[in-house]
């Protein structure tokens, strides 16, 4: 018995000394900063982050671009969030009509959750090229077309002109076009999520669309003919053609419609 009971206290000291470890998570801190270039001489605006939403909204006449750039990051506490919060850097350069901007950070986080969000504001005459690791993306009325490659990110893409073109992977994709002409493409494909894809009714282009696993759908037009009318995959024409739409899915449904 003397045995057991010395054996019973060894093991309750073990377990009472036990380390836990600190927490990298346990605090956020965020730092907000405004920045603006002059948009006269910008043709591309290109986004390229890990970790934060990115919103681009066309601003009308206006003559500069804007963003409202939120940083974050986790730690053990305030001083270390704080210390890992200056190791987030969002740098830009104005090259050869692109506004490049790109948020640095270390490539060991360590735990912790380090990132920045991007509010934009544009002339709607810029072109997007946005590339993002976890996060999602909203764009809203712009006018000369948009380029996304995104992994674990929500697309939302409301009355664009001049043609998209997105790769995702692991997240759904809403592209709305506000028009689609000859010889503009939409060209979605996304991994794990659904692809819609909102066109005007009296849109003209050929169109290819198929699915791994889900179902195809194109509606809502008056003049649609099919050279292939399968539950998972549907090509042909809407109107004359002219303008092409390619949607790729692997696990999804994939929808065209009319707006």
């Amino acid at each position: 018995m003397r045995q057991l009971c010395t054996a019973l206290a060894a093991t309750l000291l073990v377990v009472g000394c036990t380390k836990i470890d600190p927490d990298p998570k346990a605090v956020q801190v965020e730092a907000e900063e405004p920045r603006a270039w002059a948009a006269d001489g910008v043709d591309k605006i290109w986004i390229e982050s890990v970790s934060g939403n990115i919103a681009v909204t066309a601003a009308g006449d206006a003559d500069s671009i804007t963003a409202d750039i939120t940083r974050y990051a986790t730690g053990e506490d305030s001083a270390d969030a704080l210390a890992w919060l200056d190791s987030v850097a969002v740098k830009d350069e104005s090259n050869g009509g692109e506004l490049e901007i790109e948020c640095q950070f270390p490539s060991d986080f360590q735990g912790h959750n380090l990132g920045a969000a991007f509010q934009m504001s544009s002339p709607a005459g810029k072109s997007l090229r946005l590339e993002l690791t976890n996060g999602d993306i909203d764009i809203d009325g712009m006018a000369a077309g948009a380029e996304l490659d995104c992994v674990n990110s929500n697309v939302s893409i409301v009355g664009l002109q001049g043609g998209a073109l997105v790769e995702a992977v692991n997240g759904d994709v809403d592209c709305d076009l506000a028009a689609l002409a000859a010889p503009e493409s939409a060209v979605l494909s996304t991994v794990n999520g659904n692809l819609v894809l909102s066109l005007p009714a009296g849109v003209s282009a050929t169109f290819d669309a198929q699915t791994g696993t889900g179902s195809v759908a194109v509606t809502g037009f008056g003049d649609v003919s099919y050279t292939t009318n399968e539950d998972r995959h549907k090509a042909g024409t809407i109107g004359g053609g002219g303008a092409t739409i390619d949607l790729d899915g692997v696990n999804g449904n994939v929808t065209i419609r009319a707006r």
